[in-house]
């Protein structure tokens, strides 16, 4: 039979079926090996259950196209909500980064072995009097010194300064998803939709 009900029910009753699906599955599993188990009878409610859960996504498909705001449909501000969890998630990696201050033990790492090459440079050109080996020896030397310039650059009022940017970028952030799930949530309660249901789901389905 054909029911229209909201998006937000329609949600509901996926996540509801995909887990009733997941408990057969799970179950069928336990008693495999039990020879008073019926897998035929299970594998056929598994699967009346799979299909009801395609009409039931195709439905959700159909509705998430409807419009909503400023021309754009639910699909379009599902994407979004996408693309900023996944910048949240970049950003929370970033800050974790920063806190553990990993970057810069490495860099410091780094600098106590440049420094010592430097080092191991100079009594090296103290001691040679050939002067094309001394001269190779300089160049390397300078080498090593704009590399040290390089990697001296990354302070920790450097990464002071990125911290309190990514924070700020979170809260930014933060406020957009909410802004998303708000436009979300009002849609999906306020568009109907069509679809049909088995009378052995119509419970699930309300």
């Amino acid at each position: 039979m054909k029911k229209t009900v909201t998006l937000t029910s329609l949600i509901k009753a996926k996540n509801d079926l995909e887990l009733y699906i997941k408990i057969d599955q799970m179950k069928r599993l336990k008693k495999l090996f039990d020879p008073t188990f019926d897998i035929k009878d299970l594998n056929s409610k598994i699967d009346s259950k799979e299909d009801q859960l395609i009409l039931i996504k195709e439905a959700i498909d159909t509705g998430n196209s409807t419009m909503v705001e400023d021309g754009h449909t639910i699909h379009y501000y599902i994407y979004r909500l996408s693309k900023y969890n996944r910048l949240k998630s970049d950003l929370l990696t970033l800050q974790n980064r920063l806190s553990t201050d990993e970057f810069l033990s490495d860099n410091e790492a780094v600098k106590a072995n440049l420094l010592a090459d430097i080092q191991e440079l100079d009594d090296l050109i103290k001691k040679d009097t050939d002067k094309k080996v001394k001269a190779e020896h300089m160049s390397a030397k300078n080498k090593l010194k704009r590399s040290l310039s390089k990697v001296s650059l990354t302070t920790k009022s450097h990464t002071t300064d990125l911290s309190v940017q990514i924070k700020k970028d979170l809260g930014d952030v933060e406020v957009t998803i909410s802004q998303i799930k708000d436009i979300l949530t009002k849609a999906n309660s306020s568009t109907n939709v069509e679809v049909d249901i088995s009378d052995e789901f119509e419970i699930v389905v309300k």
